[in-house]
């Protein structure tokens, strides 16, 4: 990585810890300026020192100037007085901020941030590229993140500045874990974490996620190269006709024949069943296991369902025209690749030899495994609320990985889909105790109304849902330990003729109304709401949303 000056000085080598100046470059790339708020977050949970602006700061004008210059806006700059020993420490957590540079009496030194170097992997080989450059956003793929397809994923950044913010030391869970987004950096960052997920597929993905980050590069090598020459060398096998030793089978699910002629099912269900019948020859560990992973993701990029929001078992199927194996293929290679740039990362010094812990084991978040008083901290962000979303169908989306690697049959991803927190299968009475006046009035306003009916009591049950999780959460929190809970902003809803706005549901407002109601139990109280602005990236899911889209960061302590 390039300085900023010449004259530098090794300031993590200083024998001397007094508090030193340091300025903080918030990344070029970030999303919008709430980001900003996120890397004010970090630095005071990391320093335990709320950082100020750098007109306020009373740097120097050339480290001053350097720090703009980095940044490109003076707006994007902070500062604190951090001691010498701890620069080694930020520099690996730091998740919003590209450079630090501290202040002396002897000059300054800009040092690049761990993670600039691992967003910047996804781009260039080598890594060795300016950390002032735009990151494209492959800065969400780096190393293992990308290792299968998921909708809905937690940003790195987000999950790490967050835990920096809530957690800078011990155990964080997140009892939603998904695709193990905090899994990852958690590991990455020193720190144990553990999750919880009612998906046996996130589970999986989580796991594997988190495993793959020390697991040799020539493991998986040596796993595509077997699977590749029973598919590829000519062995005229047809294991079609072969059960392969996997559990699971190689049909698509029953309910995508309604969708799929059989032109387009046929083919798939053939390669599908090759697949699985040359990784059945590979000895069982953790290669043949990514091989599983990429034979999901491949089905996964093969084969799109996008429920229509409207809840009904409406979906829409999308087929890619590349052939399975090719997507299959296609994706091992980019997975052996990350761990290549995770060698020579680690290498680098960017990515320490030492990595901290991760698990994530079934359960859910509404009935904690974890021992009351054990958590440090708690970074999750729940499923959003099916009244207005459009993902209400998280199993029967992911149908055909979950059946062709056993996790689930069909009919047991049916049967539990009702059981998910967010499902529209969920239903609760709308004058359930612990429910706030304001969702009752919303889900008795919903009744009537033809199209809103199907959700309404799914409403009232995600509500109850969410209170239990809070429950949990407030539950198995160390006394004054912190959650972030990440949740949309608000939901909107729309008239069906003039698309006008007829009514709005603030979610923090209903967060803290669950929270004060006894009936529910739950022994947190809200501390901050950060709202962030999010740019609409998918039109094709809320195609009437005609309002801006933001997340909200609530932040909340046991008592």
């Amino acid at each position: 990585m390039s300085d900023v000056s010449a004259d530098t000085i090794d300031v993590a080598a200083r024998v001397n810890a007094r508090p030193e100046l340091a300025l903080f470059t918030v990344k070029r790339d970030i999303e919008t300026q709430d980001d900003t708020k996120l890397a004010a977050l970090e630095i005071e949970g990391l320093t335990g020192i709320a950082p100020v602006a750098l007109r306020e700061s009373g740097a120097s004008s050339d480290v001053a100037r350097a720090a703009i210059e980095i940044a490109g806006d003076a707006n994007r700059v902070f500062a604190a007085q951090v001691g010498a020993d701890q620069i080694t420490q930020l520099r690996a957590r730091i998740a919003m901020s590209d450079q630090i540079l501290v202040q002396s009496t002897l000059g300054f030194e800009a040092f690049a941030t761990a993670q600039t170097a691992l967003e910047l992997s996804t781009s260039k080989r080598d890594v060795i590229v300016s950390p002032g450059s735009r990151v494209s956003r492959t800065k969400n793929s780096y190393l293992t993140h990308g290792f299968h397809k998921y909708k809905a994923k937690f940003f790195p950044r987000m999950a790490r500045a967050l835990t920096n913010h809530v957690c800078p030391s011990g155990t964080v869970g997140d009892p939603y874990m998904g695709s193990g987004t905090l899994g990852v950096e958690a590991r990455l960052m020193g720190l144990s974490a553990v999750g919880i997920d009612i998906d046996p597929l996130s589970v999986m993905i989580s796991n594997l996620k988190a495993t793959a980050l020390s697991l040799p590069a020539d493991v998986l090598g040596e796993a595509i190269a077997q699977v590749s020459m029973q598919l590829k060398g000519g062995l005229l096998f047809d294991f079609a006709d072969t059960p392969p030793s996997l559990p699971g089978q190689s049909e698509l699910p029953h309910f995508i024949g309604r969708k799929a002629s059989d032109m387009d099912r046929e083919p798939i269900e053939l390669e599908t069943a090759r697949i699985r019948g040359a990784i059945a020859t590979v000895p069982g560990g953790a290669g043949r296991d990514l091989l599983l992973l990429g034979l999901s993701h491949a089905l996964a990029t093969k084969v799109s369902l996008r429920w229509m929001g409207t809840g009904d078992p409406r979906f829409s199927l999308s087929i890619a025209k590349r052939p399975l194996g090719n997507i299959f293929f296609a994706h091992l290679d980019l997975m052996h690749r990350r761990l290549q740039d995770r060698d020579s990362l680690r290498d680098a010094k960017f990515i320490s030899p030492t990595l901290g812990n991760s698990s994530t084991e079934l359960g859910d978040a509404r009935a904690l495994p974890w021992q009351d008083s054990s958590i440090d901290g708690i970074v999750t962000s729940p499923p959003y609320l099916p009244a207005s979303s459009g993902r209400e169908t998280y199993l029967r989306s992911r149908a055909p990985s979950l059946v062709a690697l056993g996790l689930l049959t069909e009919e047991q991803l049916l049967l539990r889909e009702g059981s998910l927190v967010g499902s529209i299968d969920r239903s609760a009475p709308s004058d359930s105790v612990g429910l706030p006046p304001s969702v009752r009035e919303l889900v008795e306003w919903m009744l009537p109304q033809r199209a809103r009916r199907p959700k309404a009591l799914p409403t009232a049950a995600y509500f109850l849902d969410i209170a239990a999780s809070l429950r949990e959460m407030g539950r198995t929190l160390k006394p004054g330990g912190k959650a972030a809970v990440v949740l949309s902003y608000q939901h909107v809803f729309y008239d069906a003729l003039t698309r006008q706005h007829v009514r709005t549901v603030v979610m923090p407002d209903i967060v803290d109304q669950l929270i004060a109601d006894p009936e529910n139990r739950i022994d947190l109280t809200v501390r901050a709401v950060h709202k962030l602005q999010l740019p609409k990236m998918d039109y094709a899911a809320r195609p009437a949303s005609t309002g801006d889209y933001a997340e909200a960061v609530i932040v909340l302590q046991r008592n």
